[in-house]
């Protein structure tokens, strides 16, 4: 007589009178046994992988709880917790929440210089107060209507600066940039740190610098020759340390390493994201007042961790 053993460690049976299937059956096993059986289990990963338009839901992905919704209207289960189903969804590495991205364009030829500048900077900004040199973190927001925010996040427990405004022109740039100067007046040199929008690169933005710098050479003319002839040539003029105001930016597909992105996200998720605004005054007298309440009760330095190695997943 030959023993097969199997994965629960149980001799079969071999006796010929008994099926095939009873014989390669699992032994009872020790504990509680699963709350949803397996067919169950495969109504619901095939729910989750199906869009939630076809179940006339107008949303373009599953959400935990959206999904538990859906698994009960339809029955497959009596009852079910948003948590456990998360937790059926990462077990088999679904993850209907998630997005993946795609780079366009070229590159980054100076990704790495850019990254080290930018985290000499955040390491250095608080010393650098003490000098006369200001740093501040500029950036705007568009997707509140059409109406973007421009905020200067500076690495100091001090106040962040915002404006309202409807337009985002390269004009808007060099009279909020002034904005900043005039009421931070008495520093030696203000070093902003902006993403890679083409207005934070303009002829304007060139001209307001040189001006205040008391550069007197001649800037070209867009297009044809000198600094002003094309973007790379604006923005190594306004990177130049020897300015009054100098301006650096972040690499390609990098704007995250801008610390106003922080200030961002705590914005959107205490007034953006389950707010209600009336008209573009409420909107902008809401941004106004959490400014001001920021300012009294949130504001401090952010702890800069990031030292320009690879991201893992």
């Amino acid at each position: 007589m030959v023993t097969i053993w199997v994965t629960r460690w149980q001799p079969i049976r071999d006796e010929p009178d008994v099926p095939v299937e009873e014989r390669l059956a699992d032994a009872p096993r020790s504990g509680v046994p699963d709350t949803f059986p397996p067919e169950q289990v495969c109504q619901i990963m095939a729910l989750a992988c199906e869009p939630p338009s076809v179940y006339g839901r107008p949303i373009t992905h599953w959400t935990p709880r959206e999904l538990r919704d859906e698994v009960l209207k339809q029955g497959i289960v009596d009852q079910m917790s948003e948590r456990h189903i998360g937790r059926m969804l990462a077990t088999r590495e679904l993850r209907p929440h998630t997005s993946h991205y795609w780079l366009n364009g070229k590159p980054d030829e100076e990704k790495d210089e850019k990254i080290q500048v930018i985290n000499q900077l955040s390491v250095e900004a608080p010393r650098q107060v003490e000098q006369g040199v200001f740093t501040m973190s500029v950036d705007e927001m568009t997707d509140m209507g059409r109406k973007p925010c421009w905020l200067a996040s500076m690495w100091q427990p001090e106040r962040s600066l915002g404006e309202c405004r409807d337009s985002r022109t390269e004009q808007d740039v060099v009279e909020f940039t002034d904005a900043i100067r005039t009421t931070y007046p008495d520093q030696k040199q203000y070093t902003v740190i902006v993403d890679n929008l083409n207005t934070h690169k303009s002829a304007s933005l060139v001209r307001y610098v040189a001006e205040l710098s008391g550069v007197e050479d001649d800037l070209g003319v867009k297009g044809q020759r000198g600094i002003l002839q094309s973007m790379a040539t604006r923005e190594a003029f306004l990177r130049d340390g020897r300015h009054t105001m100098v301006f650096d930016s972040t690499p390609k597909h990098a704007s995250w390493m801008n610390q106003v992105e922080i200030w961002f996200s705590i914005f959107v998720r205490k007034v953006i994201q389950r707010g209600n605004f009336l008209s573009k005054t409420d909107l902008n007298q809401k941004i106004e007042a959490f400014i001001e309440y920021f300012n009294k009760t949130m504001t401090k330095p952010f702890k800069w961790t990031y030292q320009g190695k690879a991201l893992m997943a």
